[in-house]
This record gives C-alpha cells, structure tokens and sequence, in this order.
C-alpha cells in the first residue's frame, strides 16, 4: 500500500487554511482534500494556490483545528461548473 500524503494545518484565516506537506509532496491546485476534525467528521476543502515552501493555500467552510491531519484525495473541483 502507498504512503499517505498527510500535511498539517500551519494557519487558520476565517475559511482559508495553509497546510504544509512533506517536501516535493503537494497535491496540484483545484485538487481536494479531506480533513479529520477533532469530532471525527470529514471536511473536504480546495486547494487555491501552491505558496513555496512546501505550503497550500485551501478553501473550507468547517471549523478547523492545528492539529488535524490533512489527507489530499484525487477528487478535482470543476472550474466554472459550480452553481451557488
């Protein structure tokens, strides 16, 4: 079985969180990614933007805390085909 791709939580800003993976490890831009809360739900967030240092800048509309484990998926969010 292939090693996890597990990141941490290095800053919460309202809905944005950057999150840092090992090096050479960052999931591409638009991908998904689940999240474990401390109550043990999954949040799924977006990747928006690569900021060097083995940092991503995401997207959720969850709570969040510093210690939860992040998981990238290989889900893809469709550009331009989000109805709000």
């Amino acid at each position: 079985m292939a090693e996890q791709n597990v990141g941490k939580v290095t800053q919460i800003i309202s809905a944005v969180l950057d999150i840092k993976f090992s090096q050479g490890k960052l999931p591409k831009i638009n991908e998904a990614i689940r999240i474990k809360t401390q109550d043990g739900t999954t949040l799924t967030a977006e990747v928006a933007q690569h900021l060097g240092d083995d940092t991503v800048r995401c997207i959720a509309t969850h709570y969040l805390c510093n210690s939860c484990p992040i998981i990238p998926s290989s889900v893809n969010f469709p550009l331009n085909k989000v109805k709000y």
